[in-house]
């Protein structure tokens, strides 16, 4: 026997600013309480941070990894253009064919706490080289990092936290919330 349920659109709607400010507190104790997480997030330097996995389209980015170095390789494409587009400050200048590109609060939310944690640290070595603003020869440039459900990045990935010095382990960000 199959039971439907049928839930109120505007009762959902009404929940996801809720569910939101939980994935991002999350994300936010995933790396701030996980020394090798901050550590491998300083590391991608300057790099664009893209989920390209399917899922939530305001929390993943409706573009490959492919099509941002493409779009990388165009002349009138900044790094702070994509960026724009994605956060939707660029809405009626976004070329209709890019409208796609909204989106990617996961990656958004991680480079800014990566600008906060790189505003105290001296002590990083960066893996990935800065911007580089010149037309690419390859498609495959450190410019753009994507991941996926299967990454660290993730704001699914479990990664193992401890919200104080001699506090207990919890086994992901999300059992922090829940909490």
């Amino acid at each position: 026997m199959k039971i439907s349920v049928q839930i109120n659109p505007e009762i959902i709607a009404d929940k996801v600013p809720k569910m939101d400010r939980w994935r991002q507190s999350a994300m936010k104790h995933k790396i701030f309480h996980n020394e090798y997480l901050q550590q491998l997030l300083l590391s991608t330097g300057s790099a664009i941070l893209i989920d390209s996995s399917l899922g939530d389209p305001l929390w993943t980015c409706g573009a490959t990894e492919v099509e941002i170095q493409r779009l990388l390789t165009k002349s009138y494409v900044t790094p702070e253009k994509l960026i724009s587009w994605m956060i939707g400050n660029g809405d009626k200048g976004t070329p209709k064919r890019l409208k796609h590109l909204y989106g990617n609060k996961s990656g958004l939310l991680l480079m800014e706490l990566r600008e906060k944690m790189s505003t105290h640290t001296k002590s990083r070595i960066p893996l990935v080289s800065p911007i580089n603003t010149t037309p690419l020869s390859a498609i495959v440039t450190p410019n753009v990092i994507c991941f996926t459900p299967e990454s660290v990045f993730h704001p699914l990935y479990p990664a193992e936290i401890r919200c104080s010095v001699d506090g207990p382990p919890l086994p992901s960000p999300a059992h922090y919330v829940a909490t």
